[in-house]
């Protein structure tokens, strides 16, 4: 399985032992913007968030879920990130949380 990824130029699977279980994750390629980028490495994960504010202005946090595909707990500390960072703008209460990019302003691009 390795050889057959590394061949296609993927990233190799996660091996996940946890004594009772075991489980093998491929990481799918996702193309955001026409751009095909690695989501299993966090500089990828935030590329692909800031990219997709491109397609939609607003965002929940279950949006970005559904569409990148990658577990909740990872979106939450890249949102966290990237909210720290200044790059992206989190408004309302947990259950209706969304975000925006910091550098839009009701839709349009700052002129700095």
């Amino acid at each position: 399985m390795v050889a057959s990824l590394a061949e296609i130029n993927r990233e190799p699977p996660e091996f996940h032992n946890d004594k009772h279980s075991f489980r093998v994750r491929v990481q799918r390629p996702v193309t955001v913007g026409g751009e095909m980028i690695n989501l299993a490495v966090k500089e990828g994960r935030h590329r692909a968030i800031l990219l997709l504010f491109d397609e939609q202005e607003v965002w929940t946090p279950q949006q970005l879920t559904q569409r990148l595909h990658i577990p909740r707990t990872t979106l939450q500390n890249d949102l966290r990130d990237l909210t720290k960072s200044g790059r992206l703008n989190a408004s309302g209460a947990t259950q209706s949380r969304t975000y925006r990019r910091a550098d839009r302003v009701e839709g349009q691009e700052r002129l700095f």
